[in-house]
């Protein structure tokens, strides 16, 4: 099997998905996305995630416009099969190889802003209780975004974003043995030295 990667400014998952595929494709390409011809033997394109323009709604408009979605659109009409993840699902989306259109979703904040909620099954016979496990966004009222991941390589990891006075901060914490505990202690940090 022969794939694709399409990376892209600040991808954040082509990585992860080069290493994967490697262990079960023979043959996996990084590809830059300003290239303009991809070779016509791929049996798979992968668009990873990352917020290459940005984290909000249709952040997959200016990629989609890069050279290498024409190359992309061609593949995919001759049957290649194109796996989006993340953003790479917003790039299909705008550049028109999957149906429909992203809208704003207006409970989003309150979503993520929700320490536990209660969810039930369409039928009303199966109950699900859920609780946010980022704990410091609900602690601290000056973290206004927390993403957590994991990779072996990287481990348990954790992005803040952390406001104190008219200073914003960014955090970033990578192969940590508890990200919160950690993240706590950088804002802390924060505290004592800005």
């Amino acid at each position: 099997m022969k794939t694709a990667v399409i990376t892209f400014p600040a991808s954040n998952c082509n990585r992860d998905a080069i290493v994967t595929l490697q262990k079960f494709s023979s043959k996996v390409n990084n590809i830059w996305h300003t290239e303009s011809k991809l070779d016509n033997d791929y049996d798979l394109i992968i668009l990873p995630g990352g917020f290459s323009y940005g984290d909000y709604l249709r952040s997959g408009a200016m990629a989609a416009i890069s050279p290498v979605i024409q190359e992309v659109k061609r593949l995919a009409s001759r049957g290649v099969k194109i796996l989006g993840i993340c953003n790479g699902f917003q790039i299909l989306t705008e550049a028109g190889l999957l149906p429909g259109v992203l809208l704003r979703n207006e409970k989003l904040a309150e979503i993520v802003n929700t320490k536990e909620i209660t969810l039930v099954s369409i039928d009303l016979k199966r109950w699900y209780s859920l609780k946010s496990s980022n704990d410091l966004l609900f602690e601290n009222p000056s973290v206004y975004g927390v993403k957590t991941g994991y990779t072996e390589s990287a481990g348990q990891c954790l992005i803040l974003a952390y406001k104190k006075g008219d200073r914003d901060f960014m955090i970033t914490i990578l192969g940590s043995q508890d990200r919160f505990t950690d993240g706590e202690a950088i804002i802390n940090w924060i505290q004592s030295n800005y």
